[in-house]
Order: structure tokens, then C-alpha cells, then sequence
């Protein structure tokens, strides 16, 4: 048992956690937190390493000795991807647009020159 080991919340957003870690040997580490799988990815010192369920609710990780910052972030793919899909959609219709207003722009020219 490491008596001079530590950890501190560092700073707390909705879907990022960071942590300051010390310990002179390997610990296992319980989080608050509540353990939900689909999308929240854990970083030791901006490394992306596992995260597991303790005792059926919460989440846990064995951290190396040392000094760390451990992150917690929300990145889940179905959200990127729909980010993904709608910006392209928007570029897309943004890009009809464009064309459709300069096709009747072009036309008008046409019949006015026609007259």
C-alpha cells in the first residue's frame, strides 16, 4: 500500500474529465464515475489505455507509478460521423444552391439578350 499516493480532480466538463495521479508503485483506481462504455475513451498522460467496470456500476483503471495526468472524453464515433455527414450535406446544398441561382441568373441574361 502506497500511503503517499494521490489522485485530484484537475477539471471537470460534462465530456472531458482530467485528473492529477501520483503513486510510488502500480495502483488500481476506482472512479465515481459511472461506468458507461459507448463512447468514453481514458488517456494516461495523452495515451489511450483501457478502462474497466468495478463492482457493476462504476469504472476503474490500473495506473503505472508515477506522476500522470489521466483524461477521460466522451468521443463517441456515432457523433463524429453524423458531424461528418451533416457538414458534407451542408457543402453539398450549400453548392446546389449556388448552382441553382446562378442557372436562373444565366437564363434571365438569356431572355433579356433574346428580347
Amino acid at each position: 500500500m502506497d500511503s503517499a499516493a494521490g489522485i485530484t480532480l484537475a477539471s471537470y466538463h460534462p465530456n472531458r474529465l482530467s485528473f492529477n495521479y501520483r503513486a510510488s508503485t502500480e495502483q488500481l483506481v476506482v472512479f465515481s464515475d459511472i461506468y458507461y462504455d459507448k463512447g468514453w475513451k481514458s488517456f494516461v498522460d495523452g495515451e489511450e489505455v483501457p478502462h474497466f467496470r468495478v463492482n457493476y456500476i462504476l469504472r476503474g483503471m490500473v495506473l503505472p507509478a508515477g506522476e500522470h495526468i489521466i483524461e477521460f472524453r466522451f468521443e463517441p464515433r456515432s457523433y463524429f460521423a453524423g458531424k461528418k455527414i451533416a457538414a458534407t450535406s451542408s457543402y453539398l446544398l450549400l453548392i446546389l444552391m449556388l448552382g441553382a441561382i446562378g442557372w436562373e441568373v444565366r437564363s434571365r441574361m438569356r431572355s433579356e439578350k433574346d428580347q
